[in-house]
This record gives C-alpha cells, sequence and structure tokens, in this order.
C-alpha cells in the first residue's frame, strides 16, 4: 500500500464525500498544528492509498478483454487436456507424433534434440502428477506447465473481480516473459547438451 500524507482544511475535507468513504474513522482524528494557511483548524490526515493492483482502482474489463482472457484460459485448459488424452513417449521425446504431427526437423538432420524437443512429453507427464518425469523429458516443459497453471488461476481470478490484477499490461507482460522463458529452454538446453558430453 501507498501512503501519502497530506495537510487539509478540515472545511474543504468536508466536502469531499468521495475522499471520506475512502479513509477509516481514525483517520480522521483531529491534530494540533503550530501553524496552518487555513482559516479553520488543520488538521494531518494519514490518507492510506490502496495500491494500483487492486482491482478497486482500476478500470472494468471490457467485453473484448473477457472474452480474450476467456478464450486464453479455455486454450491452456484444452492443451491440458490434449496432454491428459495422449501417452507419454517412453523416450522422453516424440509424443506429439502421436497427434500426426512430424518428427523433430532439427533432430533430423544434426541427431541432436532441439531446445523444446519433449515439451510434449513434458506436459504429458505434468498433468499425471509424474513430475520428476516431466523435468527428465525437458525441464523447460515443467516451468512451462506450471506458469501455465498459475495463468489459469489468474485468468479466473480476472474474470471474478471484472478487472485486471497484478498487471495493467498483461500482453506486454506475457510476450515480456516468453521471451525469458525462450532464452531460459535454451540455456536449459545448453546445460543438459554439456552433461551428456562429460
Amino acid at each position: 500500500m501507498r501512503q501519502a500524507i497530506g495537510r487539509f482544511c478540515s472545511a474543504g475535507f468536508r466536502k469531499s464525500s468521495s475522499l471520506q468513504h475512502l479513509l477509516p474513522e481514525w483517520l480522521l482524528r483531529p491534530i494540533s498544528l503550530s501553524h496552518g494557511s487555513c482559516e479553520n483548524h488543520q488538521r494531518l490526515i494519514l490518507l492510506t492509498v490502496m495500491s494500483d493492483s487492486s482491482p478497486r482502482f482500476r478500470p472494468a474489463l471490457t467485453r473484448a478483454q473477457r472474452r480474450l482472457t476467456a478464450l486464453s484460459g479455455f486454450g491452456i485448459v484444452v492443451v491440458f487436456g490434449i496432454a491428459g488424452w495422449l501417452t507419454p513417449d517412453p523416450r522422453g521425446f516424440g509424443t506429439h507424433q502421436q497427434l500426426g504431427m512430424p518428427a523433430c526437423s532439427f533432430q533430423l538432420i544434426t541427431g541432436i534434440q532441439c531446445p523444446h524437443c519433449g515439451l510434449t512429453t513434458s506436459f504429458s507427464w505434468f498433468i499425471r502428477g509424474q513430475f520428476e518425469k516431466s523435468m527428465r523429458a525437458n525441464p523447460a516443459g515443467l516451468i512451462l506447465a506450471i506458469v501455465s497453471v498459475g495463468i489459469l488461476i489468474w485468468i479466473i481470478v480476472v474474470n471474478i473481480c471484472g478487472a485486471f490484477v497484478i498487471t495493467k499490461a498483461p500482453g506486454r507482460d506475457a510476450m515480456f516473459g516468453f521471451g525469458i522463458w525462450v532464452l531460459l529452454s535454451i540455456v536449459i538446453w545448453v546445460f543438459r547438451g554439456l552433461l551428456k558430453l562429460m
């Protein structure tokens, strides 16, 4: 919470009903001051203002924003549903081929798994509660699955509150977070590759 100390004339402050209802009674107690510029007695008021993250001080979601967040949440549920329907490949990768998708081109050309090989397998193990196997398939997949659960919870909270919480620009923050995840997945890939060479 943010706090700001301000001087208000008692007469002027009483006229502001929009501020009065935001303050608890104990904040309105008079405090004696040695000097002041108002005709009436001045009061020193500790104004407690809720953080910008509170939905009370944020604009309500538009119809388009509600639809977009609901669609995003539905997409996450569908992804987890597909992951649960698939059978995790015992190799730790290639589970996505059960959907008729081709094998990883990077692996076919180089013989080395790409940074995102095993993501589907990781999700498939995650939805089954096999977190250790999920991490072995691809640690970046486990991280993405956990974050996806967090995003799904956030979407539910946002639609209940009727306003964005935690962030004012979810689209920007989502892109920023995705960029970090991509870099992290590459770092993990390099680290795992080095471990295999040792």
